[in-house]
């Protein structure tokens, strides 16, 4: 068997040359995903049809999630610095992990309601006439309509996202991680 390996001049990477293997392709991958968001808005100012680009940001992303996930990848969660969280089952624990999630909402809806505002003003005050608010409350001048599309924007983003944020981190990655954790120490106490 040793024969072939080196009749096939196989070569094993160790760990350095494996994680500059890594880092490579990371880069091409951020090089991408930036060219296409960089044609995306090319094409929203020149009016052009950005699906394809827009698939393939989103397929991209999909993929790489999918293949942390088939190749055993896991980590501790983390807050929104990058900290890790606590993972145990105690009170104070899950309400580290509570705030986190309700830090990471908000800061999801104010970054939806701030493109919603920008969305408004650069279009135009014709494009307030569409607006749900203007249907709702037909009687409010246009920089009302565009401060109560700021708050329903934030107001439904931020539920989403704690909603996603919360069963995502409790009921996937917390238990996924410590799963994997107490196998581990299994296997290390054989």
């Amino acid at each position: 068997m040793k024969k072939n390996k080196e009749k096939k001049n196989f070569k094993l990477l160790d760990e350095r040359q494996n994680q500059i293997v890594q880092k490579a392709c990371a880069n091409g991958y951020v090089f991408l995903v930036v060219y296409l968001i960089g044609i995306i808005l090319y094409k929203f100012a020149t009016d052009g049809d950005p699906i394809w680009e827009l698939i393939g940001v989103l397929a991209s992303a999909l993929i790489v999630v999918v293949s942390r996930r088939l190749m055993g990848d896991i980590e501790q969660p983390v807050d929104y610095l990058n900290r890790p969280l606590p993972t145990g089952s105690s009170k104070p624990e899950k309400q580290k992990r509570f705030k986190s999630y309700l830090i990471n909402s908000i800061m999801f809806g104010l970054g939806f309601a701030v493109m919603d505002v920008i969305l408004l003003l650069s279009v135009g005050y014709d494009f307030l006439e569409h607006e749900v608010i203007k249907e709702i409350l037909p009687n409010v001048n246009n920089t009302l309509t565009i401060a109560l599309s700021a708050i329903a924007v934030f107001a439904a983003g931020f539920i989403v996202s704690f909603i996603f944020e919360y069963l995502i981190g409790e009921c996937y990655e917390v238990k996924r991680y410590n799963k994997m954790i107490s196998q581990l120490d299994k296997e290390e106490n054989e």
